[in-house]
């Protein structure tokens, strides 16, 4: 028989060493024999408290466990769930083509293909007389394109997403069109995350409307920090009661992740950012700035964006619940598609990563306990809808897009060899010869997205050859993108300052370990190691609070000037003292 042993920790001199619960009584070590009367009357309020506090084993997308479970959801998609009639239609099919083809690898695989058919087909008549609530369908289309292949695809994607932003309302919503009076949070979510995943993927995206729909979310806001489904637009920024949260409570607590994430697509498009940086010191606050110029950032009110994020997330992490209430008509998998994309953006912004997020084991959990025999999950939306969101969930389908971000350059996939391009009006051109650096570096000065691990292994390729000389004007060159480039432009700057192995270069590396980018002070914490041979460094983590980068900066100026006392290392670069920095 099967024992499960529990351990409670509390004042109790009973608690302690502990005991073994088999068939709902404990079995008590041997010194605490004459307590067993009380103890079985603690029983059930003790293992209450247990349930309810114990954490759950943790689980990852690569557990065994999930693996079993999408293999018998996709073998359920790439059968009987094609027959489910809302898999009919073009979101339907997209979506659980996207799932396939996340899961198998397959893009010739029949569901995927057909999926393909039907977006081609919308987007060669973009005129037609489309269902009220295509929107859905369109953004989900949009979606699929772009992770199965934006490159091949590239023409559809665009003319779907000019598609969407001429159904998007004059108010910034999107919602049953033409004329349905108030917007609508569950479709606006989809015209926010398509616009973002194709401008990720090289499609431009018209910024006006991501400012708009970001500013309609804002001003619809309830007075509680909720999101109502059908949200009535006030016309100003002060919060009222909105009516429909009001009325349809339930569908306002599932418009949270929906909500929420979709303001994070804004501010990741627009180049918001949740920091403050009027409140850092001046050092500091300079890269910040820079990394803060957005597109349009100027058309949504940063404060009012940074304080819509912070009351919605203080709702929801005091309420959050993994299953929603309402039984069948529960929209429970779309619900947890849209949490996986919230948590995930949020990591995002607030620069962390939790590999193993309680929430995700919640719902693995979830999901387990409701997966039917044939591999399907359902609810009101069909199984086959169903069971197309919850692999997304499963698969952490918005964390991976995360990580992809940067694959790309104008639109096209980079050639695994960097070294091997060039740059014809603005594109990139594959050549035999190795790139000149200089345009290396104007690619990534030009702000468009590169795979940061091929870049600076290009880098160093074409650096590190013994026959290249170090230029003196160009050292000058990469020390002002130090300090003035975009984030990618400053690591890859880092990097090259790093491979000159010259000393002299140390100084603007102890000021990039203040850079409010984690990825480069990383890359500059790296540099210092490789240009002076002290591998060991000096305790930065990769991701380091503000009062740590000051640490590493007063550490590495401390060492370099006892190896190299002539050399000028200003108080300038260090970061002031600050008394209340986190530790």
């Amino acid at each position: 028989m099967a024992f499960t042993r529990i351990s409670f920790q509390t004042g109790n001199p009973l608690s302690g060493h502990w005991h073994i619960l088999r068939t709902g009584t404990f079995r008590m070590c041997q010194q605490y024999k004459s307590y067993t009367s009380m103890v079985l009357r603690c029983t059930l309020p003790l293992l209450a408290v247990f349930l309810v506090t114990h954490p759950l084993l943790a689980i990852r997308p690569d557990d065994p466990k999930v693996t079993a479970m999408l293999e018998k959801a996709v073998a359920f998609l790439e059968g009987n769930g094609q027959n489910d009639p809302n898999v009919a239609r073009l979101g339907g099919r997209c979506l659980t083509a996207m799932a396939i083809y996340k899961f198998r690898k397959n893009p010739q695989h029949p569901v995927v293909q057909n999926a393909v058919a039907m977006c081609r087909a919308v987007a060669a008549n973009p005129n037609q007389n489309f269902e009220r609530d295509f929107n859905y369908s369109l953004g989900i289309a949009i979606i699929f394109l772009c992770e199965l292949d934006p490159v091949t695809y590239k023409r559809e994607i665009e003319i779907l997403v000019d598609l969407m932003a001429r159904r998007q309302r004059p108010d910034g919503a999107w919602s049953y069109f033409p004329d349905y009076p108030t917007g609508d949070t569950s479709q606006t979510q989809y015209g926010a995350l398509s616009m973002w995943l194709a401008r990720m993927r090289g499609v431009q995206v018209p910024f006006g409307s991501v400012a708009a729909y970001a500013n309609w979310l804002i001003r619809i806001q309830d007075s509680n920090g909720m999101f109502p489904y059908q949200g009535t637009d006030p016309g100003h920024y002060n919060r009222v009661t909105q009516p429909n949260r009001v009325a349809q409570p339930d569908a306002a607590y599932r418009m949270m992740p929906a909500a929420l994430g979709a303001l994070y697509i804004a501010g990741d498009i627009l180049g918001l950012t949740l920091a403050d940086s009027g409140n850092q010191a001046p050092v500091f606050r300079k890269a910040s700035e820079i990394d803060e110029r957005g597109p349009n950032r100027s058309s949504v009110d940063v404060n009012l964006w940074r304080r819509a994020i912070r009351d919605g997330n203080s709702f929801y992490d005091r309420n959050f619940r993994i299953d929603v209430e309402g039984g069948m008509y529960s929209y429970q998998y779309y619900y947890l598609y849209s949490v996986e994309r919230y948590f995930s953006l949020r990591e995002k912004f607030e620069n962390r990563e939790d590999p193993e997020p309680r929430w995700y084991t919640a719902g693995v959990e979830f999901l387990s306990r409701h997966q039917a025999g044939d591999g399907s999950w359902s609810d009101n939306t069909g199984p086959g809808i169903a069971t197309g969101f919850a692999c997304l969930f499963l698969m952490r389908s918005t964390k991976k897009i995360i990580l992809s971000e940067g694959a790309l350059v104008g639109g096209r996939y980079l050639p695994e060899d960097l070294s091997k391009i060039r740059l014809e009006d603005g594109k990139v051109v594959g050549t035999q010869d190795a790139t000149d650096f200089d345009t290396l570096m104007d690619l990534v000065k030009s702000g468009e997205a590169v795979d940061v691990r091929n870049l600076v292994a290009q880098i160093d390729h074409i650096q590190l050859r013994a026959d290249r000389p170090v230029d003196r004007s160009r050292l000058e060159a990469l020390k002002k993108v130090v300090s003035n480039g975009n984030y990618l432009a400053r690591l890859a700057a880092v990097r090259s300052l790093a491979n000159t192995r010259d000393l002299e270069q140390a100084p603007v590396l102890i000021y990039a370990l203040s850079d409010p980018d984690w990825r480069v002070a990383r890359e500059a914490r790296d540099g210092l190691r490789l240009l002076t041979g002290r591998i060991a460094g000096f305790g930065m983590p990769d991701r380091p609070t503000r009062l740590q980068q000051r640490q590493e900066q007063l550490a590495w100026r401390d060492y370099i000037k006892s190896i190299r006392p002539d050399l000028e290392i200003p108080d300038e670069i260090i970061l002031p003292a600050d008394e209340n920095a986190a530790p």
